[in-house]
């Protein structure tokens, strides 16, 4: 796993080994930020599910003015931790170690707005359209900003919402991106 590009491309960064934890693989990563990179720069970034990080780095990398990680796993979170040592983007990040549900209701409480939110919550949980539909209630996205939402190609999400609406879909394999903007 490495940073494709920007500010440390080419930087590989630490993975996560375990069979609970799917990583997004470089192919996918590049087929999002095709998408989404015109609206990276002084963005703020909301990752949730992060993992080891990788989506947040790379917008960090790509200009990205900070951004925020969630991350319930402790061994998960040590991962990322190193991987944003090892960029040198541990200034410019922090990272809740709460669920994503209750991280994003403390988000919420705090009248935070993200530019761009990136989810890629676990397949077999079958949380991908609760985490849209959560986003959507707590409206953390700011006018015009992204929610893109990792999930497998089988399920099925909402179109439109009461504030965003489905912009476009792509698919890699297994795995469906969805992207929707805030009306």
């Amino acid at each position: 796993m490495r940073i494709i590009a920007g500010e440390k491309k080419g930087l590989r960064l630490a993975g996560i080994k375990s069979r609970r934890i799917r990583p997004t693989t470089d192919r996918t990563k590049e087929l999002i930020f095709d998408v989404v990179n015109r609206y990276l720069k002084k963005s703020s970034v909301l990752d949730i599910f992060a993992g080891s990080g990788s989506l947040g780095i790379e917008a960090l990398s790509r200009g990205a003015a900070k951004a925020i990680f969630i991350e319930k796993n402790a061994h998960a979170r040590n991962v990322l931790q190193s991987n944003l040592q090892r960029s040198g983007f541990q200034h410019r990040a922090e990272i809740l170690a709460l669920s994503a549900a209750r991280a994003l209701r403390q988000l919420a409480s705090s009248s935070l707005k993200f530019d761009l939110i990136f989810a890629d919550p676990p397949y077999d949980k079958k949380l991908a359209q609760d985490t849209v539909l959560l986003n959507d209630e707590l409206e953390l996205l700011a006018k015009e900003g992204w929610l893109i939402i990792e999930h497998h190609f089988q399920t099925v999400l909402s179109e439109q919402t009461k504030h965003f609406q489905l912009k476009t879909r792509k698919r890699q394999g297994d795995t469906t991106v969805s992207f929707y903007q805030n009306a």
